[in-house]
């Protein structure tokens, strides 16, 4: 392979996982409507779901895992949702705390989409 060959291949690589990014994000956003049309009283909450989503999922990639999640909670919105410090530390207790929430919306996963936020979301207004 040319020096050329191996730029394009590579943009093309580049593009292609940024496509995918993108639809992730979609497919995300259509399985949380799939489920709010399921339980039509929950549209404010999904509302709520989106707007704190769309601050934690910093790359836009559909979805959001601890260091995007700790990133979030800087923004004040987010924090007083989840009733977590802004600032997160191993000392006082803060991560524990954080990595309960956490796991409540993710599961035993890495990192959650916008479906999971929402029935957390659902979860917590019940």
């Amino acid at each position: 392979m040319t020096n050329y060959q191996v730029k394009a291949t590579r943009a093309e690589i580049k593009k292609t996982e940024k496509d995918l990014m993108a639809f992730r994000l979609l497919a995300s956003r259509d399985c949380a409507e799939a489920t709010v049309q399921d339980k039509p009283d929950g549209l404010a909450d999904e509302g709520k779901a989106v707007q704190l989503f769309e601050i934690l999922d910093r790359a836009s990639c559909g979805t959001v895992n601890k260091r995007d999640f700790i990133f979030g909670l800087a923004n004040d919105e987010v924090s007083s949702f989840f009733k977590l410090p802004c600032k997160i530390h191993q000392e006082d207790g803060s991560r524990d705390l954080m990595e309960k929430v956490f796991q409540e919306i993710a599961g035993n996963e890495t990192e959650f989409d916008l479906s999971a936020l929402i029935s957390y979301v659902d979860r917590q207004a019940a």
